[in-house]
């Protein structure tokens, strides 16, 4: 088990970032190594393809959006997989809280993941808590991007997507 909390800000206003963060189909492409399967609802069946280590995984599963409060922009998400082909399984609870500043938006994330198998291992380590700040790092940048701040004309890619 590992929690992970993390914040970035971004540029725009909280109405606006709370709006793209409910488009959960156009926010995939900023999650390197996701792939939206199929929508029902408020719940998502993908798959995410991860590297931790010398461990690469493909997640098959789904997660639902189990709480949102709109008027206090926090939402929560659970998540859960399972690799096939190395034997992990995982979960995940997500929560988000939007907050106003001077710049934007802060948006500060707390993150609660479980792994068994053989990438669990290397969790005790701490490379899935570097794993995933990488990733939110290039989440940060591609939903920026996505709200006019950046430059670039594609989301940033994980360079240990597989």
């Amino acid at each position: 088990m590992a929690e992970i909390t993390q914040t970035f800000d971004v540029s725009a206003p909280t109405p606006i970032v709370w709006a793209a963060l409910q488009d959960v189909p156009a926010l995939v492409p900023c999650m390197p190594g996701a792939a939206l399967l199929q929508v029902d609802g408020d719940t998502y069946i993908g798959r995410l393809r991860v590297k931790v280590g010398p461990i690469a995984a493909e997640f098959e599963g789904t997660a639902r959006v189990v709480e949102r409060d709109e008027a206090r922009h926090r939402a929560r998400i659970e998540a859960s997989g399972v690799d096939r082909r190395g034997g992990n399984r995982g979960s995940a609870s997500v929560e988000y809280q939007l907050s106003p500043v001077d710049a934007g938006t802060r948006v500060a994330l707390l993150a609660d993941y479980r792994l068994r198998g053989p990438m669990a291992q290397f969790g005790r380590t701490g490379l899935i808590a570097d794993m995933s700040a990488k990733l939110t790092r290039e989440f940060a940048e591609c939903l920026r991007h996505r709200l006019g701040e950046g430059t670039a004309s594609e989301p940033p890619r994980s360079e240990e997507e597989p």
